[in-house]
């Protein structure tokens, strides 16, 4: 009786795994993008061709953005575990479901 459920939350915890990394890939290529960008900003600036004003501008612009992608890989990653770990108490559930579904007082 376990297999079944146990294939399903295997199956639904592979999906939420690919999903994951997926997004987690995506917003650490995002990242990386704004990192050079930021990077080449510097170099723009150190090297006389926007001045001080425009440069601050877009360098906040830049660190704003960072910063958000920063918070969404955190969350990805927090999202992540949460999976993992609802998946393994919903198979350590699904181990001892017939011997609770026995015993259980269903009046």
């Amino acid at each position: 009786m376990a297999r079944p459920c146990h294939r399903v939350l295997s199956l639904w915890s592979q999906g939420e795994q690919k999903a994951s990394n997926i997004r987690t890939e995506d917003v650490q290529r995002r990242l990386s993008a704004l990192r050079t960008r930021k990077d080449n900003l510097l170099n723009v600036h150190l090297d006389g061709e926007i001045d001080k004003v425009e440069f601050s501008a877009k360098n906040m612009d830049l660190k704003d953005r960072i910063a958000h992608y920063t918070l969404q890989l955190e969350a990805a990653d927090r999202s992540s575990d949460e999976h993992a770990d609802l998946a393994r108490k919903a198979f350590e559930l699904s181990q001892s479901l017939p011997e609770r579904w026995v015993t259980a007082d269903t009046r």
